[in-house]
């Protein structure tokens, strides 16, 4: 099978999968809000959870394609026969909080990612997408194909914001606070000790904070590593093919990084910038606040 075929078969089991979520989460009406048991990181799990990733794994199960699939709620799942050729992250509702309190309004989605290889960098991503239930949108991208939005059963071409500067007064930035809250860190609150006088949202989820950052809504987006990374594997192909680019405190590209490695061990800040020009101003930005706060 050639590269095109290849990516173009990937990017249509992607899309299906992800839409029979959509499907999934409607059916389940409230029932979908029952926590039904703990996942592998002793944490309790929605039935909407739990349901959403289950269909996606029998999906690609009847695909049969040989993969490794590391999921929020089913752990480690090989499907197909022998040595796997593909790795799919998979987070069967980002924002589970959200949809506990605004089923049906709130901003909260399915996110999927599908790569080559067994143990790929960033960089190696065939297909990445969110299924974002209240609004019924599905954003997706394939390799070298750009990023999209399927919508009322039209499509159109998603790209990040072109912002030249990060002037205070301008940018838009969010930040998942919710993350310093949840574990019990200070990533987040303390990047933006580093960015005086820039005002931020957060929005309770991954999920929304990358699609937005794809479509052009904000600038800027912190967030940080946990859990298997799974936001970042499934956001990276959106924010790349869009346009902008996911980098570590240190400026380095997460196109570089094994997924397998990266943040794996702790807490660490991941910065979404809607275009690779944001680098070096950002950066020029910590290293200022850096030395005003020693």
């Amino acid at each position: 099978m050639s590269a095109y075929t290849l990516e173009s078969a990937i990017g249509t089991l992607g899309n299906r999968v992800l839409q029979k979520t959509k499907i999934i989460h409607d059916s389940l009406g409230k029932a979908g809000e029952e926590y039904v048991r703990k996942n592998q990181h002793g944490e309790k799990a929605l039935l909407a959870d739990i349901e959403c990733e289950s269909v996606v794994l029998e999906i690609l199960k009847r695909s049969g394609l040989s993969m490794l699939v590391h999921s929020e709620e089913h752990g480690k799942v090989f499907l197909g026969i022998g040595k796997p050729e593909f790795t799919a992250f998979l987070d069967g509702l980002d924002g589970s909080a959200v949809y506990k309190k605004e089923r049906g309004s709130g901003r909260y989605g399915t996110m999927l990612g599908i790569y080559k290889g067994n143990d790929p960098d960033y960089g190696d991503y065939l297909f990445g997408g969110v299924m974002e239930h209240s609004t019924d949108r599905l954003f997706y991208a394939v390799a070298g194909r750009g990023s999209w939005v399927v919508e009322n059963g039209r499509k159109s071409r998603v790209r990040t914001a072109q912002a030249d500067s990060l002037n205070p007064a301008e940018v838009r930035m969010q930040a998942n606070t919710h993350f310093d809250w949840l574990f019990d860190s200070q990533v987040i609150t303390g990047m933006l000790s580093k960015l005086p006088g820039f005002e931020y949202k957060s929005m309770n989820c991954s999920a929304v904070h990358v699609i937005d950052l794809a479509s052009g809504d904000t600038d800027v987006m912190l967030e940080a590593t946990r859990k298997g990374n799974l936001e970042f594997a499934a956001g990276f192909p959106l924010i790349s093919e869009a346009g902008g680019i996911l980098m570590d405190i240190r400026g380095r590209d997460l196109r570089d990084l094994k997924i397998s490695e990266f943040g794996q061990d702790g807490y660490y800040p991941v910065i979404g910038l809607a275009n690779p020009g944001l680098r070096q101003p950002f950066l020029d930005l910590v290293k200022a606040a850096e030395k005003t706060q020693k």
